[in-house]
């Protein structure tokens, strides 16, 4: 259900707790609306409609709309118990044929995810993993051949990207650490002597054809989001001093120079922030702000503020919805947004300047072009051409599993049929509206399978 009320959503780890919640109150809901001795039949049935899904976790558009990589789950053999793994596919864009397994470890088992094109469109970079299941960056040409692993990592590292002149890849990267320090996945609980060190999530630079990385900026400062300045000689990014799993909620928004490393503070917020991201002239810097529970679970309002430093300006004042993610897509003046807004999804442009807001697509379903653990959107809500005329997103609804479509911005069609073969384990889901006490509140009501008129049926709330 939903009040109205912005803030952010739940993390990683919430949001694990949070699909295994709302199953239990599918399958609740499924086994109080049949008959109770079907029940033992029906629930196998549903586990089964839900094991046999596919899930989709990435899409990633080549900037002339020619391409595109997806990411998916395969299973295999890892010491011998059976595993899955994130995998990526490159395929055309226009109707997803031609698929094949864009890999650094073809014959072998690895989880491979994260993946970016080059400005030109002639190189992805994603991340892989090694025989010893440590993290790499590798490269491949636009076919998904000439692979080829460029760092030589020891700790986790993720979200590669291209400098705009695609003669450097960076990358976030936590040298010798045994995990990515964040909130809510701290490190083991000190035992014996206690430690006063920890480990911090630098930004990192390496030429795009390997050698060795460069760690930017001060050592005891967290990277946790960036992203390239148009002319390459900088970065926005959010960052904060002192142990990355206990600061995310005071990040400030930060300039660091892409040769030196030397940051310069832009905005220390109130709230929380996400998703920095440069206007294509290089002169502003968007970011979203408000009330957010954990890293990676975004939800707020626009702020845009002078890349010279300044006030942030907020330029969706009174947005009835909570914007989760945003794109210029090299536009001085335009971004690309997409938005909770009561039960429905939104594909919004925003004028920055005169605060305006057009809608381009809305409904009750979900998009995204990466998402947290494939069930909800990350960072990126939709993957759009050098020109923003084409499009690709995963789109899923309360009643649909999810596909890759494409096509023009809001006039998607589906271009994967992997989940063509999954039977529906509910019936409609309707958008519905109260009062409770001086509360608007809305709520999903989502119908059995089957329902027969005039007999009265259980309501789980969850």
């Amino acid at each position: 259900m939903h009040h109205e009320n912005k803030g952010g959503r739940m993390n990683r780890s919430l949001q694990r707790r949070s699909v295994i919640l709302n199953c239990v109150a599918a399958l609740s809901m499924l086994w109080c609306s049949l008959a109770i001795p079907d029940s033992p039949a029906a629930i196998s049935k549903v586990l089964d409609a839900l094991s046999s899904v596919h899930p989709l976790s990435e899409v990633a558009l080549s900037p002339d709309a020619t391409r595109l990589v997806y990411g998916g789950l395969v299973t295999g053999k890892r010491e011998g118990a059976e595993v899955g793994v994130s995998a990526l596919w490159i395929a055309n864009a226009s109707d997803g044929s031609r698929a094949v397994r864009l890999t650094a470890c073809a014959g072998s088992l690895c989880d491979e995810h994260g993946a970016a094109w080059s400005s030109d469109g002639s190189e992805i970079a994603f991340v892989t993993t090694d025989a010893k299941q440590q993290t790499q960056i590798a490269i491949a040409d636009a076919q998904g051949h000439s692979v080829k692993i460029i760092t030589d990592a020891r700790g986790p590292l993720d979200t590669p990207r291209w400098s705009p002149n695609g003669k450097r890849i960076a990358f976030l990267y936590c040298e010798g650490a045994p995990k990515t320090p964040g909130p809510l996945n701290p490190l083991a609980r000190d035992a014996g002597v206690l430690s006063t060190s920890f480990y911090e999530q630098r930004l990192a630079v390496i030429p795009a054809q390997g050698g060795a990385p460069i760690l930017l900026g001060p050592t005891d400062l967290n990277v946790y989001e960036y992203d390239w300045a148009p002319d390459g000689n900088s970065f926005a990014v959010t960052a904060a001093h002192g142990s990355g799993d206990d600061n995310w909620w005071v990040a400030e928004l930060d300039v660091m120079d892409s040769n030196s490393g030397v940051v310069r503070v832009l905005w220390k917020p109130q709230l929380q922030m996400a998703s920095p991201r440069w206007s294509g002239d290089g002169i502003r810097i968007a970011y979203i702000g408000g009330l957010m529970s954990d890293e990676t679970i975004t939800g707020g309002d626009i702020y845009v503020i002078a890349a010279g430093g300044g006030t942030p300006t907020d330029v969706t004042p009174g947005l009835r919805a909570s914007v989760h993610t945003l794109t210029w897509n090299a536009s001085a003046s335009q971004i690309v947004a997409t938005e909770f807004a009561a039960g429905e999804e939104v594909l919004a442009t925003i004028d920055v300047d005169t605060k305006t807001q057009h809608d381009i697509w809305r409904g009750a379903a979900m998009i995204w072009a990466n998402s947290i653990m494939g069930f909800s959107p990350g960072d990126a809500g939709i993957s759009l051409s050098r020109n923003g005329e084409y499009s690709a997103v995963i789109r899923q609804s309360y009643t649909s599993p999810p596909e890759v479509e494409t096509g023009p911005p809001g006039t998607w069609k589906a271009v994967t049929h992997l989940n063509a073969g999954v039977r529906a384990i509910t019936g409609k889901a309707a958008n519905v509206f109260w009062k409770s006490d001086s509360f608007n509140v809305q709520g999903m009501l989502i119908a059995p399978p089957s329902i027969e008129p005039g007999k009265r049926y259980p309501l789980v709330l969850d």
